[in-house]
């Protein structure tokens, strides 16, 4: 995946950057996901983990910013990403359609 940062100006001593980054990996590692079963079948593995989403870097970021949570803040961050997904707005990159 490709992450890309232009500085497009400044505001009141702020700098403003424009990040843009392809999803297309993301979506095609869900939809084989999906297609492999993982959907219907999602079980934990030995350490209690399941395969829930493939988020890419870019919606990460955007959601950490839109968040205020401070990075390294990781059961906040986790919960808030789980309400996040609840909503169906990034339906694309789920892969397990259970409760999160």
């Amino acid at each position: 995946m490709s992450l890309e940062k232009k500085i497009i100006g400044f505001d009141d001593g702020k700098m403003i950057v424009r990040m843009t980054g392809d999803t297309d990996a993301a979506r095609a590692a869900v939809k084989q996901a999906k297609d492999a079963g993982w959907d219907r079948h999602n079980v934990k593995d030995d350490l209690g983990l399941r395969l829930t989403h493939r988020l890419p870097m870019i919606i990460y970021h955007m959601l950490l910013k839109e968040s205020g949570i401070k990075p390294g803040n990781t059961q906040e961050f986790d919960a808030y990403v789980g309400k996040r997904l609840a909503t169906g707005e990034f339906d694309a990159f789920r892969v397990y359609e259970g409760n999160l």
